[in-house]
């Protein structure tokens, strides 16, 4: 079978359009996702991030390790995360409290009722022969609560922020969009191609094309 001239020109310019589109769209989908992945990473720390972003910890120190820099990384991280945790427990704390202020007619909680209720619930969720025990956990809660006891009273605007680990807050419609977006881009792809299909067709005479 032998095209004429014209029909391998329209043949060569559709195979350059397709190609273009198909390349367009690829590179489209690509900075999509490029753009929710930077967006994820930036958002994360070591309070708010997975384990992909989180350094500093590691599972294999041994006491046999030749100097201590896995378990003093592993404890530097441990301190950080140690004091944001206290700080979100008291923020959190505080927020309740604002929240009684506005909602409650007594305005204020009872802070002894409060570290009774925390410490049952967290001596609770102790294990046998746990490193730490009843005791140690009292004396935080009631150090922490006394922190929210005073810094409720003192506070007049700003209540201290807390952030929440990422999972916690994960959006998992964000692949669903992605999904349509791609559907989207074939849709708009299939649109492109169709008016040269068409062109192509049309173009056709009705004469045979094949040369003896």
């Amino acid at each position: 079978m032998v095209l004429s001239e014209e029909e391998k020109e329209q043949l060569k310019f559709f195979s350059f359009y397709a190609s273009t589109l198909l390349t367009s769209k690829s590179m489209l989908k690509l900075a999509i996702l490029l753009v929710l992945r930077l967006t994820c990473t930036l958002a994360q720390n070591y309070e708010t991030g997975d384990n992909s972003t989180v350094r500093g910890c590691s599972s294999h120190c041994s006491v046999y390790d030749s100097d201590l820099t896995c378990l003093n990384g592993s404890l530097q991280f441990y301190e950080r995360l140690l004091l944001a945790q206290m700080r979100h427990f008291v923020a959190v704390q505080m927020h309740i409290d604002q929240w009684y202020k506005w909602h409650s007619k007594h305005g204020h909680r009872n802070y002894t009722t409060v570290k009774e209720e925390i410490i049952a619930k967290l001596s609770s969720q102790l294990e046998p022969e746990d490193v730490i025990d009843e005791e140690t956990i009292a004396n935080v809660v009631n150090i922490l609560i006394d922190a929210v006891e005073k810094g409720t009273e003192t506070i007049e605007e700003r209540i201290p922020r807390f952030t929440c680990p990422l999972p916690c807050e994960y959006r998992y419609d964000i692949w669903r969009n992605v999904f349509i977006a791609s559907m989207a881009l074939n849709l708009l792809l299939v649109i492109a191609i169709i008016p040269f299909i068409i062109s192509l067709i049309r173009s056709d005479v009705p004469e045979t094309l094949v040369r003896r």
